[in-house]
């Protein structure tokens, strides 16, 4: 029904699907994402995932979706890989998140942000 549904949407205007933390996307989610990918015609599909490892596999339950294989090996998908902030950037944004005008912050907050930030971010 749903895939319905944007095929009809789509016939009238571009559609844009962001989809964040896709990595806990169920099997059936999954298959969604994938019928939506090669039967919706003037759809951009944003798919945010953690990186596919060992720490994050958990979330796949048992195996990696054929699905999700199946996007990455399409040619006509593009693959971004983000790469962590750096330090500085982190903490230019922590102070700016703390109010304006604020340009420092204590070192030790200022290291428990960056610690924080980084087991965001690794692989």
């Amino acid at each position: 029904l749903l895939l319905m549904l944007m095929q009809l949407i789509t016939v009238k205007s571009p559609l844009i699907v962001v989809i964040d933390d896709a990595v806990f996307l169920d099997q059936s989610s999954w298959r969604l994402v994938f019928d939506m990918h090669m039967n919706v015609e003037c759809l951009l599909q944003v798919l945010a995932t953690r990186p596919i490892n060992k720490s994050y596999m958990a979330a796949f339950a048992t195996n990696v979706p054929e699905e999700y294989i199946s996007l990455l090996n399409d040619p006509t998908v593009t693959q971004l890989t983000l790469l962590p902030r750096p330090d500085e950037v982190i903490y230019q944004i922590a102070c700016e998140c703390l109010g304006e005008g604020v340009e420092e912050m204590p070192a030790h907050l200022a290291h428990l942000i960056l610690r924080k930030s980084h087991v965001l971010c690794v692989d």
